[in-house]
């Protein structure tokens, strides 16, 4: 099913549009945070203290608590594809959206590798004007082939010539394979 929907969407050109990106968090990201965290479900009300939890776990010395936290935010914050814009539109939590993009903006500077990475994956979708400070972490993370490698080169791909520092490491990374 995952090889035919990833043909059409080859032969359509999604990759360098706003649907391919909601389509890769709906398929890649969302099954993901399912699986993991058993579906979180959150009513309007407990959605703040949610999020004030998972932002003081982001501040964990703990880096496994950190990068769970940060996986944690993307299965909370609600998000509706707006088809005249062509982007994601954050839809829930909007009075926060400051503070959770400043708190993942300071995880990019983390010192493990994984937290950068995966804190750069929600960002990309959170906040897509970051798009210039993410390339550096996620040609990290195809350098590395860390777990977040497939997802840091379909981001990329989207970015078309604001990613064009990350080619070299991209090509070396095709030709260990």
């Amino acid at each position: 099913m995952l090889s035919s929907w990833f043909k059409m969407t080859c032969k359509r050109g999604f990759f360098m549009s706003g649907i391919f990106r909601k389509a890769a968090v709906v398929c890649f990201l969302m099954p993901t945070v399912f699986f993991s965290f058993g579906g979180i479900q959150s009513s309007a009300g407990s959605k703040e203290a949610d999020l004030q939890i998972i932002l003081n776990e982001m501040k964990s010395p703990d880096a496994s608590i950190r990068e769970n936290a940060v996986q944690k935010l993307s299965s909370l914050i609600d998000l509706e594809y707006n088809e005249k814009k062509n982007v994601l539109v954050w839809t829930g939590l909007e009075e926060k959206r400051d503070i959770v993009v400043l708190s993942l903006t300071r995880l990019l500077k983390d010192e493990n590798k994984l937290v950068r990475q995966k804190a750069a994956t929600t960002l990309n979708w959170l906040d897509p004007i970051k798009r210039e400070e993410l390339v550096p972490v996620f040609a990290e993370a195809i350098k590395e082939n860390s777990k977040y490698a497939g997802g840091a080169v379909l981001n990329l791909m989207s970015y078309g010539p604001k990613a064009k520092s990350a080619v070299p490491v991209i090509i070396e990374a095709m030709k260990k394979k």
